[in-house]
């Protein structure tokens, strides 16, 4: 328990850069953390955060500044291209041929408009079909106008845009992808199975670990020992099958955009395609040596892992820190095991690499690039890691 609950805590330590964003009031952008903070695309931190990165990601899940480090892939062709110049009052303002502006989320002493009608102003067909009818909510907070459109907090929210701005290139790539229901019902079903069968082994664990300590109580009392019933071992193919349909349905989350539409840098695009090698890797390795029983923990992991990058767009994201504690606390016990077949060499290479994908990719940018918080944070994890191992060895 004690270990479990220090997990918790140091995966809660790290803050990604995905700002979170606040749905009131409308229809400015503001932060979530510190509450009403108003987004200043031209002074304070906010300015100098745009300044120092070579891109900045907005969608309904926040903001993100991708850093100088990282390399952007060619996105024409996924996402609708246009020319946005930077502008005191807003982000940046997009025009059309025709010279009508669009404010890129204006600042909260403007006024933002909302075009009525329809949008033949426009003649790029790709804003058209993007912006049109997108913002659902009854109070946005725009002001209906005849010849101009805003972008504003509502076209992010109810309106699912997925928007990438590159400050020094003057342009904006947009994008309306959103993950489908039924990935979410799928990845969330496969979810608790393995959260059930996990927790049915850790009862096992428990029952384990105490009976001994019950049988010598009922020898000293003089009471007849009663026989165990030892559980089976579950050799079904269920769980693998499972993890593998939730694994396509994040791979393939619909049949009109390619695997790879949501990332926009070429390291978040290298981390996914290395989740999915690991997945194939490691049930390759398994299922050849057949040494051991199958774990879904590790597949578990990549799978909520590459459907944590699917709905954020990256690796850097709130849930990386959670995984990657886990994943390193599952490293450290299976270290403990001193079996030294091919299967258990093998599955820690792996490991190993993946686990790097992890830290440089995932957790780095979330401690500001800082290797020394993040080799506290390893350590951290080892700590509990090897916490869970020794339990494991002395109740097992």
């Amino acid at each position: 328990m004690h270990a479990l609950f220090l997990l918790l805590t140091l995966a809660f330590q790290v803050h990604g850069e995905l700002w979170s964003i606040s749905t009131v009031p409308p229809p400015y952008l503001s932060l979530l953390d510190p509450p009403g903070h108003f987004i200043h695309w031209n002074n304070g931190f906010v300015a100098q955060k745009l300044a120092t990165s070579q891109a900045v990601r907005l969608n309904e899940r926040g903001i993100q500044f991708i850093p100088l480090s990282y390399t952007t892939v060619p996105i024409v062709n996924e996402w609708a291209e246009f020319n946005c110049d930077l502008s005191p009052k807003c982000m940046c303002e997009l025009k059309d041929t025709r010279n009508v502006t669009s404010r890129v989320f204006p600042g909260e002493d403007q006024e933002v408009f909302s075009l009525i009608g329809n949008m033949a102003d426009f003649e790029t067909k790709d804003i058209q079909e993007l912006l049109r009818g997108k913002c659902q909510e009854s109070k946005t907070g725009r002001i209906t106008s005849d010849d101009s459109r805003d972008i504003s907090l509502c076209d992010i929210t109810s309106g699912k845009v997925d928007i990438v701005f590159f400050p020094w290139k003057h342009k904006m790539y947009i994008s309306s992808f959103q993950i489908p229901v039924l990935t979410i019902v799928i990845v969330s079903i496969v979810t608790i199975y393995v959260a059930t069968i996990l927790a049915k082994n850790v009862d096992r664990l428990i029952n384990t670990s105490t009976r001994p300590l019950e049988q010598g109580l009922m020898k000293s009392s003089g009471l007849p020992m009663v026989a165990s019933s030892g559980g089976e071992e579950d050799g079904s193919l269920l769980s693998p099958i499972a993890i593998f349909v939730a694994l396509m349905f994040t791979i393939f989350p619909d049949t009109q955009s390619s695997p790879l539409h949501m990332f926009v840098t070429s390291t978040d695009r290298f981390a996914f395609l290395a989740l999915i090698i690991y997945y194939i890797l490691y049930n390759i390795i398994h299922f050849f040596s057949q040494k051991a029983q199958y774990s879904p923990i590790a597949p578990m992991i990549c799978i909520l892992t590459l459907f944590s990058m699917r709905a954020f767009g990256t690796l850097d994201n709130p849930y990386i820190s959670t995984l990657t504690a886990i994943f390193v606390a599952r490293f450290v016990t299976k270290l403990y095991d001193n079996c030294l077949f091919f299967e258990v060499i093998s599955q820690h290479l792996i490991d190993s690499a993946i686990l790097c994908v992890f830290l440089f990719i995932g957790i780095l940018p979330q401690f500001d690039f800082m290797s020394e918080n993040v080799l506290i944070y390893v350590i951290q994890c080892v700590v509990v890691g090897m916490t869970i191992a020794n339990l494991i060895k002395r109740e097992g």
